[in-house]
């Protein structure tokens, strides 16, 4: 990270942190999906292992997206609203830096929390069964835990941002966010028929995390070209 970058991704911290609504948000956030995916998965039945750990790797990153898409909002679309990346543009600094910055200190402030929900939902339901969860749940299921799934999240941060700041359609938000919804809702009915299709196909669980990481990796650079080749005129439009 240079200098450039490391200003505004402390620029970013410190006013967030300083909002009161935004730790308070968290709190609610942290409790009310841990609550929620507590009472879903102690109400399973001990065997039903799948939905289990599908709720713990999708229940964290829904949280996740819930938590950092007011920032994309904020950081990018309202800062866009009021010409606020004007000032910023005047100075030695690029858009990609900008961006770069600003997208690190959203990863910084919405990724803890959503770890929190992941280890409590990982603690609850397998020390509810007797079963010590470090020792059960296997490790390729953690990196999807704790690395995957927090990434995938960041893929779709970073294309809704790079829309926000391409697009000055007044419905922006609203489309990112409906579309949103719609590809969770997806995945958590489809996830039974993902599972099928990898048993049908033979396909395992390092083969799936190598292809996670070729798309996020694909996603990320096609962003960051993109970043690199939007004019100023169109973010200060």
């Amino acid at each position: 990270m240079n200098k450039q970058i490391k200003v505004i991704f402390m620029k970013e911290i410190k006013e967030s942190i300083k909002d009161r609504k935004l730790i308070l948000s968290i709190i609610i956030n942290v409790l009310i999906f841990t609550v929620i995916g507590f009472v879903i998965d102690y109400s399973l039945a001990p065997g039903n292992s799948f939905v289990a750990t599908i709720i713990i790797i999708l229940y964290p990153i829904f949280s996740m997206w819930i938590l950092s898409f007011p920032f994309i909002q904020e950081k990018f679309w309202n800062v866009k609203l009021v010409n606020g990346f004007q000032p910023l543009l005047t100075l030695p600094i690029t858009l990609k830096e900008i961006w770069l910055g600003k997208i690190s200190a959203i990863f910084f402030l919405s990724y803890p929390s959503t770890m929190v929900v992941s280890i409590v939902l990982s603690l609850a339901y397998y020390l509810s069964l007797g079963i010590n969860p470090i020792v059960t749940i296997p490790f390729t299921t953690w990196i999807w835990i704790f690395l995957l799934g927090p990434l995938l999240i960041m893929v779709y941060n970073i294309i809704a941002s790079w829309i926000a700041l391409k697009f000055s359609n007044p419905r922006v938000i609203d489309i990112l966010q409906y579309t949103s919804v719609v590809i969770f809702i997806f995945a958590f009915i489809g996830a039974g028929k993902v599972n099928q299709m990898i048993i049908k196909f033979h396909i395992n669980d390092w083969a799936l995390i190598i292809m996670g990481i070729l798309i996020i990796a694909l996603f990320a650079c096609t962003i960051y070209f993109l970043i690199g080749n939007l004019k100023k005129e169109e973010v200060l439009a």
